[in-house]
């Protein structure tokens, strides 16, 4: 049979893999909260004022990894949404279970066994999300240095994960948000008629959708590049699984 007789044209509705990033208490965990019906995996306890479903603390990732295999192997749950708090949660968990094992850290075998987890992980929230779960990965903000083979270098904002990681969650994600508190810059004057900037909240929390060198973010929606975190809908609209 040629493959040709199987080509299939335009959009696949598909649910989506959504990574939200971005300092702690901005409101991550409530964005996440208005997804359908989320189960929340919790690798910290962000959501304890939130009136969500959630597991007990994970403290063993194999049960961790047990959960996500009953969301995507179970029909009956009645869940639509795996919401995963935190990523970088997570990757300190796999760390201390990595040390316990006696991993050494010698030419980067704890790095790459921490990895594994990681990566792991990953594989299970593809099989969560090919059973027709919306899946959501939250992650806090860090500073990233980012280095061009041209030999320009800059630091820029992505998920606080490790260098292996980081990126893997981003290639990961069908979106990548960056959520920050909305800031604008006032000169003051000082002494000899110097000026100095300083930054003052202008209020909210903004989401970004494309990535600057300031921060990493991307979108296979056609998300507004900035949008108010309270806003829900300003989000759902564009996605068709809504």
């Amino acid at each position: 049979m040629s493959l040709l007789n199987g080509i299939i044209s335009g959009a696949i509705k598909s649910p989506r893999v959504t990574t939200i990033y971005g300092g702690g208490g901005i409101g991550k965990s409530t964005f996440a909260s208005r997804f359908p019906n989320p189960l929340f995996i919790s690798y910290e306890q962000g959501t304890n004022d939130l009136e969500v479903n959630r597991t007990p603390l994970v403290t063993d990732s194999t049960l961790a990894l047990g959960v996500l295999h009953e969301l995507a192997h179970d029909s009956e749950h009645g869940f639509l949404t795996a919401v995963v708090d935190s990523a970088d949660a997570a990757e300190t968990l796999f760390r201390r279970e990595v040390i316990r094992a006696g991993v050494k850290d010698s030419f980067g075998k704890r790095d790459v066994a921490v990895a594994e987890k990681f990566d792991e992980l990953l594989r299970t929230l593809s099989s969560v999300k090919a059973s027709g779960l919306e899946v959501v990965v939250i992650a806090h903000a860090g500073l990233q240095r980012i280095e061009n083979p041209d030999g320009t270098s800059w630091d820029c904002y992505g998920p606080k994960l490790s260098k292996r990681n980081g990126p893997s969650l981003v290639e990961f994600s069908d979106e990548v948000l960056f959520a920050r508190r909305r800031v604008f810059q006032r000169k003051v004057e000082e002494d000899f008629g110097r000026e100095r900037k300083i930054a003052k909240s202008a209020g909210g929390v903004e989401v970004i959708s494309q990535g600057e060198p300031g921060y990493i973010a991307k979108s296979r929606l056609d998300l507004p590049e900035r949008f108010d975190l309270w806003n829900f809908d300003e989000y759902s609209e564009h996605n068709p699984n809504f």
